[in-house]
């Protein structure tokens, strides 16, 4: 006689139930086998998805996102792929599956049959417990015991303690090593099992709770990288910009910014700076004309290098309209000299006109090495689009030799 029988761990060892020792037992006499069912593997979840479907193309399309946001987990796929039938995300047309019009599948996607299944599992937890597993969603997919410690005002031991029962016994954390911070702060880390879990735990927190935890592990974090925060301005940027403290995201998300150029992400790049430039439309403040033509000088640089030179001189002509707002006239040449670079080979027109207003505009300026550098850019400019100029090439001479 051959027995077939499944359970999930994580349920056994919560409820106490005595199927987790009889296995053990048997394991122990030779008597059983274990078969663990692993998550599948992105070119599974396809082949999965064509046989549902029968249509390779559509799940060509849909594995990515479907493996991005179920990390192989079949259960969950499973639930997903009903979900998105349910909201004709994929909708049945003459015998034939196609991509529809209704919800799209994005990371903020849970079906609610997950939520209940998950809020079910986390409400057998105890109360402090939960409270550990909510202030580690803050953290992240992955957090130092440390950092769930200052979300909770909490000793760092005892914290680690619990969330590495929860790992053994849980299975909703997994640890996944230690985190050292470059002031000396040593603690185990943990990851969620499942983004899902970090979701569904996120989302229980109230505002005002999230928001105070968000803003304690920022704080903590900046101690613990004390003099190299530039190595996590990403994440300080988003516990603050969480948290509503709204001058410390906006040094972070420049700094992440800048992190991101250094790597060639300009995307990424343009992405940080558009957040800042989002909360200084938040604030509506009167006194951010400074911060906001820096971000759209940085952020049309970013787009520039990213090969989107439209927008790229979008930005120019904002900063340029908010330079001159503030009586800013330096950084409005500025703004007049890089467009006129940008669109050197791109708009002729633009250039030169941007040339012209870069020089007119600089004689009102009182820094003469600077005037000569914008003198020195409009000939050379002249120069190169409306041919040889005498004149051109005597303020080019003149240019030097004032800056040589």
């Amino acid at each position: 006689m051959l027995v077939l029988a499944t359970y999930r761990v994580g349920d056994s060892i919560m409820g106490g139930h005595p199927v987790r020792r009889l296995h053990q037992d048997l394991e122990i006499h030779g008597r059983c086998s274990e078969l663990q069912l692993d998550r599948l593997s992105k070119t599974e979840v396809e082949h999965h998805l064509a046989l549902r479907f029968q249509d390779e193309k559509l799940a060509s399309a849909l594995s990515g996102p479907m493996f991005g946001r179920t990390q192989g987990q079949p259960l969950f796929i499973a639930s997903l792929v009903d979900y998105l039938v349910n909201h004709e995300s994929i909708v049945e047309i003459d015998g034939a599956w196609r991509l529809g019009s209704g919800t799209a599948l994005s990371e903020d996607v849970v079906p609610k049959d997950l939520i209940n299944m998950i809020t079910h599992r986390i409400d057998r937890l105890s109360e402090d417990e939960q409270q550990l597993l909510e202030a580690a969603s803050v953290a992240g997919s992955e957090c130092a015991a440390a950092l769930v410690a200052a979300g909770l005002s909490r000793d760092t031991v005892e914290t680690e303690e619990v969330l590495e029962g929860l790992a053994r016994k849980d299975h909703t954390l997994v640890s996944s090593g230690v985190s050292e911070w470059p002031d000396g702060t040593y603690s185990g880390s943990y990851a969620f099992h499942h983004i899902l879990y970090q979701n569904v735990l996120y989302q229980r927190l109230t505002p005002a709770r999230r928001l105070q935890i968000h803003h304690r592990m920022g704080e903590r974090l900046e101690q613990g990288y004390a003099g190299r925060t530039e190595n996590i301005a990403a994440t300080l940027a988003l516990h603050f910009e969480q948290s509503r403290d709204f001058p410390r995201a906006l040094r972070y998300l420049s700094q992440a910014a800048e992190n991101s150029a250094k790597r060639l992400g300009h995307e990424e790049a343009t992405n940080y700076l558009s957040r800042a430039l989002g909360i200084l439309d938040r604030l509506g403040t009167t006194d951010q004309y400074g911060p906001r033509t820096s971000l759209l000088r940085q952020r049309s640089w970013a787009r520039r290098s990213a090969g989107d030179l439209a927008g790229s001189v979008r930005d120019l002509e904002e900063m340029i309209a908010c330079a001159a707002d503030a009586g800013q006239l330096r950084h409005e040449v500025n703004g007049l000299l890089a467009v006129s670079r940008f669109c050197l080979h791109a708009d002729r027109r633009m250039c030169l006109h941007a040339s012209s207003e870069a020089l007119a505009k600089s004689e009102a300026l009182e820094d003469d090495a600077f005037k000569a550098l914008v003198q020195g850019s409009s000939a050379s400019i002249n120069l190169w689009l409306k041919g040889w100029q005498e004149q051109d090439a005597a303020l080019l001479r003149e240019s030097v030799a004032r800056n040589g």
